[in-house]
């Protein structure tokens, strides 16, 4: 049976919001809070953080990848790709109605192609990564694939606020359509479990290696 436009645009939110708050591997806002949190116990300890646990770094750097690698599918052409969801939701707004019985806004539209279009470099440096790097390494990359990093730069600050964008996005497209609000508890409550985490690690290292100098 052939799914109308409304039935569509639905799925496709749905999907998206797995996506944001999948309890599996695809959860971006678990993944992404733990990530900040983790960025904010760097800057506050430094490289100290490396003598509390140095298996920190490799966790903070997968962590980091595996950020990358979720954010990708947002551009995937494939599969999630946002922009080919708003141009159908631009597309097909008048058919598309959320739960206060508006069509959608085609200003909204508008706006959020301008965010995603603020992102560029962003994007195309974690996209570049994924498909030159992660998913299938070219051969440019197989002698010296510390290359893949200058190649496609990335600063931490804009990874993260590209995350908010596409987190905002959906979650725009979800209160709409469920006409409820959203809820990030999660995301409070994996930072208060980092600093925890930090802070027994820290307590744990001075009790069994009361010599080793952690300041």
């Amino acid at each position: 049976m052939t799914e109308t436009t409304q039935e569509q645009y639905e799925r496709r939110v749905k999907r998206y919001g797995s996506l944001l708050h999948g309890t599996d591997q695809d959860g971006l806002i678990g993944k992404l809070q733990m990530y900040q949190s983790f960025l904010k116990k760097h800057r506050d300890y430094g490289d100290r953080l490396w003598k509390i646990e140095p298996l920190l770094y490799y966790l903070i750097q997968s962590l980091e990848q595996d950020v990358h690698l979720t954010l990708a599918k947002f551009f995937d052409k494939s599969g999630y790709d946002i922009r080919t969801f708003i141009n159908f939701c631009n597309s097909n707004r008048r058919q598309i109605t959320w739960k206060s019985c508006e069509p959608l806004n085609e200003q909204l539209l508008k706006s959020q192609e301008i965010e995603l279009d603020s992102h560029k470099p962003c994007i195309d440096s974690i996209v570049g990564r994924r498909n030159k790097f992660f998913a299938h390494k070219d051969k440019e990359y197989l002698d010296q694939p510390e290359n893949v990093y200058s190649d496609y730069p990335l600063s931490e600050d804009d990874v993260v606020a590209l995350a908010n964008t596409l987190i905002s996005i959906v979650n725009k497209h979800q209160v709409g359509m469920s006409g409820g609000t959203a809820s990030f508890h999660l995301a409070e409550f994996i930072e208060i479990a980092v600093d925890n985490m930090v802070r027994n690690l820290e307590a744990g290292r001075r009790l069994n290696f009361p010599n080793q100098d952690l300041d």
